[in-house]
């Protein structure tokens, strides 16, 4: 009965996490190409994944029909339009540049039934871009982030997530035609990782801003529960300042930094209500953040569980850490997120690490391991989905904060047992 009553816990933690995400059936672009007439853009917006046109180390002209794509001529030693066809690649959406390009142009032609465009206000969906871009539709400008430039120095980077309508021309032309040509225009000199980061979607105005809205809330509702309690659990050391309240501290202290990055990541909810950081202290804010707050995390854990970790790999990554967060601090964006790999290589190894000392728990039949090792995994399987999303490996969004929520929901539930 035991037992069955904790595959119960499990199951609900497990089910907690799939929650967070979903998953729809949705065509794929081919060769630069995506056929969406089947579908009714009213009622389900289309993601633009798959394989864009993507021409490295040059900005195409902004184009009114399909004729060939041309270079604009600001990047130094611009192709002519036969050396375009040579050069164009088809790159997997989302992805970051290959190689050593630091700009670049994606095109990709939506084919899209002229009837499900009567009386919609079609929109773009955008997420995340590395880092400033210019967005395009049949040759008219949706949006943009910063400014684009063929140098860092004439590069403004800028984070711009949300949804906006694509003008009104654009959509006529899509009506005649019965196609919608794509052109985002991306330059990424300030960070080391640049590209086409997050996949966009097109829809119904009203129906991605609903979504976006519902996004927002939601990981605004998860964030901000993880500061509350972090503060909250800062406040109970405060009030005590006794040694063993040491671990409430640690908790405490990883838990708000955590909740700091998820402002600060994504939808970028921060700049969304409060926009008074550029774009390099969002991003060095965003970075010490999850840098110290992994080590916090694990010092939590040496109080919380005194005979699970050993000194010298905490003593290892604590110090690791604190290098990286100065790195963040004092160096420019385009050597310091060179570092953030490293990073990740080390989180993962120390967290398949705690995974077994965790599991080695069971051992010494500590009390709670399981409903503990069932928190921690679940935690550290969403730590590992939020680096393969910003590697563009997952499509599936960041879910630390959920991770992070499921953690503490499994603690107080040993808590409430004790």
């Amino acid at each position: 009965m035991v037992y069955w009553h904790r595959w119960n816990m499990a199951a609900v933690l497990f089910c907690f996490s799939l929650s967070c995400t979903g998953a729809v059936a949705q065509p794929l672009a081919v060769e630069g190409r995506l056929d969406a007439q089947a579908i009714d853009l009213k009622t389900q917006p289309v993601r633009l994944n798959g394989e864009w046109a993507f021409y490295p180390d040059v900005f195409l002209v902004p184009e009114t029909s399909s004729s060939a794509p041309t270079a604009s001529g600001e990047a130094e030693n611009s192709p002519t339009d036969s050396e375009l066809n040579n050069r164009v690649v088809y790159a997997d959406v989302p992805e970051v540049f290959p190689g050593h390009t630091q700009i670049g142009s994606y095109r990709l032609t939506v084919r899209i039934d002229p009837a499900h465009l009567k009386g919609d206000h079609l929109a773009v969906a955008i997420y995340s871009m590395g880092t400033a871009f210019e967005l395009y539709a049949n040759g008219f400008q949706v949006t943009s982030a910063g400014q684009i430039g063929t140098d860092r120095a004439s590069t403004i980077p800028a984070y711009h997530p949300g949804v906006y309508r694509i003008p009104d021309a654009a959509i006529e032309l899509a009506q005649e035609t019965g196609r919608l040509i794509l052109l985002m225009r991306i330059a990424g000199f300030h960070y080391a990782d640049s590209g086409f980061w997050s996949p966009i979607a097109i829809g119904e105005q009203s129906l991605l801003k609903d979504r976006r809205l519902f996004r927002i809330s939601t990981n605004t509702f998860f964030s901000g529960a993880i500061f509350m309690i972090g503060l909250y659990h800062i406040a109970v050391f405060l009030l005590h300042r006794r040694r063993i309240f040491l671990a409430t501290l640690y908790f405490g202290l990883s838990g708000v930094l955590i909740a700091i990055r998820n402002f600060l990541s994504g939808d970028r909810m921060f700049a969304y209500f409060f926009d008074v950081l550029d774009w390099h202290w969002q991003l060095r804010l965003e970075l010490i953040a999850i840098y110290l707050a992994w080590p916090l995390f694990l010092t939590y854990l040496s109080h919380a569980f005194p005979r699970m970790l050993h000194r010298i790999p905490l003593r290892v990554v604590q110090i690791s850490a604190a290098v990286f967060a100065l790195a963040a601090l004092f160096l420019p964006s385009y050597i310091h997120t060179r570092l953030i790999i490293i990073f990740e290589i080390a989180l993962i190894l120390s967290g398949v690490y705690l995974a077994a000392m965790f599991i080695a728990t069971w051992r010494r039949r500590m009390t709670g391991r399981f409903i503990a090792t069932v928190g921690f995994l679940i935690l550290f399987a969403t730590i590992i989905n939020d680096i393969m999303y910003e590697r563009s490996v997952f499509n599936t969004g960041y879910l630390l904060s959920s991770g992070f929520f499921i953690f503490i929901f499994s603690q107080s539930y040993l808590l409430a047992r004790q």
